[in-house]
């Protein structure tokens, strides 16, 4: 295999390392709205129900308006898992490259910077510091790279699938029946209406 082969197959690594940090820096962020945008249906219905009072027995479970989604959770569980691990696969390979007691070339500064991250759970820190410390991307060895490339791709595109599902949840949680009652609620207070009374009422003359 020649070099001009070797050096594709070395930018494409370069490229897929890339994009996989930027899909994991839209799944934390992603992984966050989801946990703010739950909490904030909760909030709402907790203050719904609280309004409504013994009214909410009227309430079918076919109207519930909010449902809790354990699949998203079970899913963000594999997620955290996925990210424990590569956490502790790149905090692994930064120790051999910078722990003062293994190697003198690196100060001591640099691993309390690698533990830092670590402990913060900073993936995208700890991805570049990779990038930075451990940067053996230029070996001749074709099939290391071959196989490094095909680590890669696998990676990217199980972290591409999920980020893919995240945004699905995202919107269904923003277009849950739950979520838009609350937009409709707050809307309706800046005019100066109580929606919940008026939803109040309806249930009291339904009884």
């Amino acid at each position: 295999m020649n070099n001009i082969d070797i050096l594709y197959k070395i930018t494409n690594i370069k490229q897929l390392k890339s994009r996989i940090q930027h899909c994991y820096f839209e799944i934390r962020l992603l992984v966050l709205q989801l946990k703010s945008i739950e909490q904030t249906i909760k909030n709402f219905t907790d203050e719904y129900y609280k309004s409504i009072g013994t009214l909410k027995n009227n309430i079918t479970p076919q109207s519930n308006y909010f449902r809790h989604n354990s699949e998203m959770q079970a899913r963000l569980k594999q997620y955290n898992h996925i990210l424990d691990n590569k956490l502790k696969s790149i905090y692994r390979k930064l120790v051999l490259v910078c722990h003062p007691d293994i190697t003198k070339n690196k100060s001591k500064e640099i691993f309390l910077h690698v533990t830092k991250a670590y402990k913060n759970k900073d993936l995208n820190n700890l991805l570049h510091l990779e990038n930075t410390l451990c940067n053996n991307d230029s070996s001749t060895n074709y099939i290391s790279s071959l196989e490094t490339f095909r680590r890669l791709q696998s990676e990217y595109n199980t972290i591409s699938e999920y980020l893919a599902y995240l945004k699905q949840q995202k919107h269904l949680l923003l277009t849950s029946p739950a979520y838009l009652l609350r937009k409709k609620v707050y809307l309706a207070r800046e005019e100066g209406v109580d929606l919940i009374e008026k939803i109040k009422d309806i249930l009291k003359s339904a009884v």
